[in-house]
């Protein structure tokens, strides 16, 4: 049985990981994730974290791998993983403060953009709404609007590092 690269074990799966990552498509840079459907997802085999499905590869420096998961369901929810060339998980990022939900009272939107150079920039922005009775009819209300930003980049390692909040 195949050991899971999340486990951290010492199994050598260079083979099994150098095929799933030569089979998966590669994503153009800049590359800009919003809220919403990412595109075709292909089976994880044996990579994906649970209950996500795998949206490509992203080009990195020799000596490790960049893997764009999305989380199967309504609303996107992309991480990035790194691997070592034998599949071992060096580190990996969720993209999305929150998932991109609306509800009547609260929306969150985020977006990701990730440049040819590995750096990384995330905005997220949450609206608080309350609703007034006007007449027969309630009436949306904007309370308020938050906006948080976060930057981050792929180093020469494989590690993603954060800077900002």
């Amino acid at each position: 049985m195949a050991c899971l690269a999340l486990t951290g074990c010492a199994t050598d799966r260079d083979g099994d990981f150098r095929r799933f990552h030569n089979g998966l498509p590669e994503l153009p840079l800049p590359l800009e994730l919003r809220c919403g459907y990412i595109g075709d997802l292909a089976p994880g085999n044996g990579f994906a974290p649970e209950g996500y499905g795998v949206a490509g590869r992203i080009a990195g420096p020799p000596g490790f791998s960049i893997v764009l998961y999305q989380s199967e369901g309504e609303a996107a929810n992309p991480v990035l993983y790194s691997y070592d060339t034998t599949g071992q998980l060096i580190d990996s990022m969720a993209l999305h403060f929150h998932p991109c939900i609306v509800s009547t009272r609260l929306e969150h939107a985020s977006t990701a953009v990730i440049s040819g150079n590995l750096t990384i920039r995330m905005t997220d922005s949450t609206s608080h709404f309350s609703y007034m009775k006007h007449g027969f009819e309630y009436i949306r209300n904007l309370d308020s609007v938050s906006v948080r930003q976060r930057a981050a980049r792929i180093n020469i390692t494989g590690r993603m590092v954060v800077s900002g909040p």
